[in-house]
């Protein structure tokens, strides 16, 4: 295999720019004759050069249509022009030459079997011994289109042989997800597949119980995620990673031969499937739960009816899973995961009730013991319930607590709901308990007394690789003026991001000296507020961090050695302290 090139060759913006532009253009682009001739003399002088140049080129491609205008020309370095005849049926240039619709929609009179007359023999034998150079295929970008006739005739130029034969790890974009397009990609080189399937792939999707009755237009129900996977997978038995992104109106897969050939794939090590692979029966978690060297694992679930009562296990060799979870049943979430080496953990729930955080937490510290990195938040609110009911701290957390290793703590609940009862001293053991702690988020708010500044002082003297700490209804009006003087002037604790949702500080310059001291790299926001990440936006704006806004603002204000520079920097003062006192206070 060649070496691998310069790392910029791997850059998707980049490898776009430099195909876009190698591309034969036309005078009426801009370019002369003339320019060609000079470039072709060029190449002519470096051919020692040219064949370990053409392998970093080719070594990866921005998708498959920025390719296809290689074909379109007699050679590399002269122009052809594109034949137009009135007579023939209407059908868009960028499926044969994959002009971007930025460009304008323009149509040319083209039938498929013009096509076959475009391509000329030189252009595809050279195209082909390119392409065996290829390593990396990109998605490309979604400006870009070809119709899957144009694939139909590449499989059919190249015998059904794959286009790009070396080809290692393939990213795929198509709006309609159809197979036809794939085909000739599937090479059984390919170890990374990742499909993209129709437009707004990124958007978070709101409600999982929306994707079994979610109704499809017409024009897709013959492209569906099962269709895709039957096609793929069975020519790629050397897949180590799988990743799906489809949009919500593209049908999710729901036949069980789907999940066969996913459960087929035995050297598969990463799977990482959105909702378009939703698990709504238990049978599709048994065909994932047979991989025997799945190391990596992403799933969308709902439990309800069979698939909470479902009792199977597997997954043996996990160490990071990645669960969103919809459904009214949470007990047993996590038994079908029996991987004793599972070191990260996260998991979004919807609809969960305060005393299942209890159970899943009591759970990861038996089943998990090399446990590292834990995350759990809620997508939408809990059932409401009696706070007599609400379990205590040391129920939630004692056993959590053993488990010394921890890295990562991550716990972010719906607005301010609580799951358990909560102190300082409860949280000061928390950090005794986790001396290695780098992250730690916890957005949830005790039930009782409100938290104050000793919880963040036992952080920062247990805690020293703490780099992120995030809390909820924190009191700074409790902190003195001896607490905030006694501290050391030369704290070396290396936290950068600091925040806390409902803050009460009405004392904002006493608040921004006890932060200063304690956190002296912490990185303050300038350009905008922190904004707790488990809040709506409404509550920006009704006093979540508008006091801690004021003490950050404090902390960003210059040091003048001038008489005017200090008249300014007191003002400021002044009117950042009148801002905390005017915060609203969240009861």
């Amino acid at each position: 295999m060649p070496h691998t090139p310069h790392p910029a060759i791997l850059v998707p913006d980049i490898v776009e720019e430099i195909f876009v532009h190698l591309r034969p253009h036309t005078e009426t682009e801009g370019n002369s004759g003339g320019n060609w001739a000079a470039l072709a003399r060029s190449v002519r002088v470096c051919k020692a050069f040219r064949e370990p140049a053409m392998r970093s080129l080719w070594w990866a491609v921005p998708g498959v249509e920025p390719v296809l205008y290689f074909l379109v020309a007699a050679s590399l370095l002269s122009v052809s022009q594109m034949p137009v005849t009135d007579s023939l049926p209407r059908i868009p240039y960028p499926a044969i030459s994959g002009t971007p619709r930025t460009d304008g929609d323009r149509f040319y009179n083209m039938a498929q079997d013009t096509a076959a007359a475009v391509v000329r023999p030189g252009d595809w034998e050279r195209l082909c011994r390119c392409a065996a150079h290829t390593r990396v295929i990109f998605k490309g970008s979604p400006c870009y289109h070809a119709s899957s006739d144009i694939y139909v005739f590449l499989s059919y130029k190249n015998n059904g042989r794959p286009l790009f034969p070396n080809v290692r790890s393939l990213s795929w974009y198509s709006e309609a997800p159809d197979h036809l397009g794939l085909l000739p990609l599937l090479s059984p080189t390919v170890r990374t597949l990742k499909l993209s399937l129709g437009r707004h792939t990124a958007q978070p999707l709101p409600n999982l119980w929306q994707v079994p009755h979610q109704p499809h237009p017409d024009m897709l129900e013959e492209a569906t995620v099962d269709h895709i996977l039957q096609t793929a997978l069975p020519r790629l038995g050397g897949l180590l990673e799988l990743e799906v992104r489809a949009s919500v109106n593209i049908p999710y897969a729901r036949e069980g031969l789907s999940w066969e050939c996913v459960g087929g794939l035995q050297h598969l090590r990463k799977l990482d499937l959105d909702h378009s692979c939703l698990i709504a029966s238990p049978a599709f978690l048994q065909h994932l739960a047979a991989l025997p060297v799945l190391a990596e694992l992403s799933l969308h679930l709902i439990r309800d009816g069979l698939t909470a009562r479902a009792s199977l296990s597997g997954f043996s060799a996990l160490e990071k899973l990645t669960l969103d979870v919809c459904g009214r049943s949470h007990e047993g979430v996590l038994e079908a995961f029996v991987s004793p080496g599972l070191h990260t953990l996260s998991i979004r729930l919807d609809r969960a009730p305060q005393t299942a955080m209890a159970t899943i937490f009591n759970h990861i510290a038996r089943a998990y013991p090399q446990i590292r990195s834990i995350t759990l938040k809620e997508r939408s609110g809990q059932s409401s319930e009696d706070p007599s009911t609400l379990p205590s701290f040391d129920a939630v957390f004692t056993q959590l607590m053993h488990r010394a290793a921890i890295e990562q703590f991550v716990l972010h609940t719906y607005r301010e709901l609580s799951i358990c009862t909560a102190n300082d001293a409860d949280f000061a053991r928390l950090a005794q308990s986790w001396p290695q702690l780098r992250v730690f988020s916890f957005l949830s708010a005790p039930f009782g007394a409100r938290l104050t500044h000793h919880t963040v002082l036992a952080f920062a003297r247990h805690c020293p690789a703490l780099r992120t700490l995030h809390l909820r209804a924190v009191d700074f009006d409790r902190l003195t003026k001896e607490e905030a003087r006694a501290l050391p002037g030369a704290s070396t604790h290396a936290l950068e991001e600091f925040g806390v949702c409902a803050v009460r500080a009405g004392h904002a310059q006493r608040c921004c000296r006890f932060l200063c001291k304690l956190f002296p790299a912490m990185r303050v926001p300038t350009t905008q507020a922190w904004v707790c990440p488990s809040c709506h936006d409404t509550q920006r704006y009704s006093g979540c961090t508008r006091a801690l806004d004021a003490v950050f603002q404090l902390h960003n204000v210059p040091r003048e050695r001038s008489g005017r520079g200090r008249a300014v920097a007191r003002d400021n003062r002044r009117a950042l302290g009148s801002a905390a006192h005017a915060a609203p206070q969240p009861s």
